[in-house]
């Protein structure tokens, strides 16, 4: 027996180049009908980058994310234009907020449903300095911090307050992967 909602009618409640949002009014499996909320980004796809400085310590931003209403820690990320390449897209997005270059690029993860984002893991090149007053200007990153991959990595995210899941989950693959590498 399936099991889904049923999209009674579709009603778009507010729409800009970048989003759209619906107030849908639905059908649950119970027969019973109500409204969901629903948002689909118009961007083709998001990218995501986790920055390794010379260390081998993980680079996180801090930035007052407005969507939230508050700050937020977590790594480099955005959107990617018409007709951009993903990984050309996660370089842009480094160089807008981190004013840097990465090397030694690699896709570490894809997350897809309707909207995929793209994970790349970059290194800082040597002599190489993040300098956040340089960065786009409707970037409001304010701080940048540092997390080592070490025996305290989730004492570190709860302490960090990290909420962004796709960062959360991206630093546990580096640090899942860092582990099997070492062993």
């Amino acid at each position: 027996m399936e099991k889904s909602i049923v999209t009674i009618e579709e009603k778009i409640v507010y729409s800009n180049e970048y989003v759209t949002v619906y107030d849908n009014d639905v059908l649950f499996p119970s027969g019973k009908k109500g409204t969901y909320y629903r948002s689909r980004w118009k961007a083709s796809f998001g990218v995501a980058v986790v920055v390794v400085d010379n260390l081998g310590d993980l680079i996180l931003i801090e930035k007052y994310k407005y969507s939230d209403l508050r700050y937020s820690i977590e790594i480099p990320q955005g959107f990617g234009l018409k007709d951009e390449d993903p990984s050309a897209a996660a370089r842009r997005e480094l160089k807008e907020e981190l004013n840097v270059e990465g090397g030694n690029w690699e896709l570490l993860f894809t997350l897809s449903a309707d909207f995929p984002i793209y994970v790349f893991r970059t290194n800082l090149l040597e002599n190489q300095i993040i300098d956040i007053e340089k960065n786009e200007f409707s970037e409001p990153i304010c701080r940048i911090h540092k997390i080592t991959l070490n025996n305290k990595l989730f004492e570190t995210i709860e302490q960090l307050q990290l909420f962004d899941l796709l960062s959360i989950a991206a630093i546990q693959k580096v640090a899942l992967e860092n582990v099997f590498l070492v062993k």
